[in-house]
């Protein structure tokens, strides 16, 4: 089996969930059958979204120190659980021989074959609505998707910031106004584009539904390494 190497990090809840969700999805029948992973946990990594939108530092530099980190540990592939960070993708995969997991292609792949109608809508941060790469990676799969307005857009950077930040009681004033805006626009269903974004949202996981990219980076990571998924 293969070892998973895990670029995390962005922020530290996130990748602590997609942990725990490559061990639920992977099927054994005892602890010694699981996945060996390495986690390089980087809070440091400066803020993509503020990147982005021309209001911080590049992490490119400490996310590649990771990748070497994950290689020298004895990683054969690397998961990367931060959507943003995928606007790094090409470049991340110069600068090492493992393959990485695409979670934008693969959150892409499973939407479409969960809700083939295409009338999906994209839940990010505004630093993944800038970079485009939603939007060009469906492009290719000739889904065109929804993007809310920068009113909606504001109220989610809020609730991700919240739970980052560890202001939790903010979060159910701002749930409600995603539950509204997001019952207002007439879809088949949602993408949560951020890692952060199947925490805050649990509750209405399946209402929607809303497509959780972290569970869908989970199970391809768990396939790619060799085992076998516990649910399809």
């Amino acid at each position: 089996m293969k070892k998973l190497g895990i670029l995390g990090g962005m922020g530290p809840m996130a990748t602590a969930d997609f942990y725990q969700k490559v061990v639920v999805l992977t099927h054994v029948n005892s602890e010694l059958e699981h996945i060996q992973m390495f986690i390089d946990s980087n809070p440091a990594i400066p803020d993509r979204t503020a990147y982005l939108t021309g209001q911080g530092d590049s992490p490119l530099n400490e996310l590649v120190k990771g990748i070497k980190r994950l290689e020298a540990a004895g990683s054969d592939l690397i998961a990367m659980p931060c959507n943003t960070a995928h606007h790094f993708y090409k470049t991340l995969c110069e600068h090492t021989a493992l393959p990485i997991i695409n979670m934008v292609e693969e959150t892409l792949i499973y939407t479409l074959d969960l809700i083939p109608s295409k009338k999906i809508g994209l839940l990010a941060t505004k630093g993944t609505y800038a970079s485009g790469i939603y939007e060009a990676t469906a492009q290719k799969f000739g889904v065109d998707l929804y993007c809310p307005d920068a009113g909606f857009q504001q109220i989610l950077m809020e609730a991700i910031y919240a739970l980052k930040n560890g202001r939790l009681d903010a979060l159910p004033a701002l749930k409600t106004e995603i539950y509204k805006h997001m019952d207002a626009v007439n879809l088949e269903g949602w993408i949560l584009g951020c890692t952060e974004l199947p925490i805050i949202l649990k509750d209405r996981i399946d209402h929607y539904p809303l497509i959780d990219s972290t569970y869908v980076l989970a199970r391809a990571s768990v396939l790619a390494s060799g085992a076998t998924l516990t649910q399809k």
